[in-house]
């Protein structure tokens, strides 16, 4: 492994026929299936976030009708002037 600007660059291996545990000593991080046991064993003692004053929800709620109510307002309009238009 070499540090590039603070990061890590991994070699690719050389053949297919390395095995797992070959290839984790070769790159030097965790397989897929050791960081599912990791995060797993972390996330096990922590506690959700409490939203005590609906603060997320209401600001999902606020966006999505700042979106819908004006695409529906210029659909209705167009379909109206359409409809307008045409008898």
């Amino acid at each position: 492994m070499a540090a590039v600007g603070g990061a890590t660059r991994y070699r690719l291996p050389r053949s297919s026929s390395t095995s797992a545990a070959e290839a984790k000593e070769d790159y030097g991080a965790p397989s897929m299936e050791e960081r599912a046991e990791q995060n797993s064993a972390s996330m096990a003692g922590e506690d959700e976030p409490k939203d005590r004053f609906y603060l997320v929800y209401i600001s999902m709620v606020v966006t999505g009708a700042g979106i819908l109510f004006p695409y529906n307002s210029y659909i209705y309009s167009c379909r109206r002037l359409f409809l307008l238009h045409i008898s």
